[in-house]
């Protein structure tokens, strides 16, 4: 879903195209049809081929990143992310597949400054609170209870309702970590309330 809308997001970003643009979208569509077929390889063939010999576009790289990952070469992926959003720093979709393949595996420090670039991108709407979420949990999975706290407010301030996490195994193992455990209590009581606090403790208080 939120896939789909940065990705509406980003075309309805683009001004007219240029014929190399055009040509361009047409390799894409075309490299996309046949990932969805299951044949990563040949939409990697595909798109070096129209990069080699016509041009390049951020776009390309944005979906050989995930023609890498169907092949499960993730460090391709994040390289060809990455030369997406160096040569477009605004191109959302790129920098939020960046964040989550950091994140995914569990490269904290790249994957907060991932998400800080979609926190600037994505500023308003139904998604807004989804980047500063996920940099307070890279905070969290850093030890960094200041730096989860400050994100953790900005998410609350975008819409994020804390109450959200209540169900959360990774969240009770946040509040369970010495170094988190006062922030984690402090925010849920302010924002969430005793009663909520509660239910977050509450299978924790079975583990011996």
């Amino acid at each position: 879903m939120i896939l789909a809308l940065l990705a509406g997001m980003a075309w309805a970003e683009l001004p007219p195209p240029s014929l190399e643009q055009h040509l361009a979208d047409h390799t894409w569509t075309r490299a996309r049809a046949e990932l969805d077929a299951g044949n990563a390889e040949q939409a990697l063939m595909t798109l070096s081929a129209f990069q080699t010999h016509v041009t390049d576009a951020p776009n390309l790289h944005a979906l050989a990143a995930r023609a890498h990952v169907a092949l499960g070469d993730r460090d391709a992926a994040k390289q060809e992310c990455a030369t997406a959003v160096a040569s477009d720093p605004n191109y959302t979709l790129a920098w939020f597949s960046l964040a989550e393949l950091y994140s995914q595996d569990a490269q904290w420090s790249e994957a907060d400054t991932a998400w800080e670039n979609v926190q600037r991108l994505v500023p308003n709407g139904a998604d807004a609170d989804l980047a500063p979420r996920r940099r307070a949990e890279a905070a969290a999975y850093r030890g960094e209870a200041e730096a989860f706290e400050t994100h953790l407010r900005e998410a609350i301030r975008r819409g994020f309702n804390l109450t959200d996490v209540l169900a959360s195994p990774e969240w009770r193992a946040f509040y369970a970590d010495p170094a988190l455990q006062d922030s984690v209590r402090k925010m849920m009581t302010v924002y969430a309330g005793p009663e909520a606090l509660e239910r977050l403790e509450r299978p924790l208080r079975s583990i011996p």
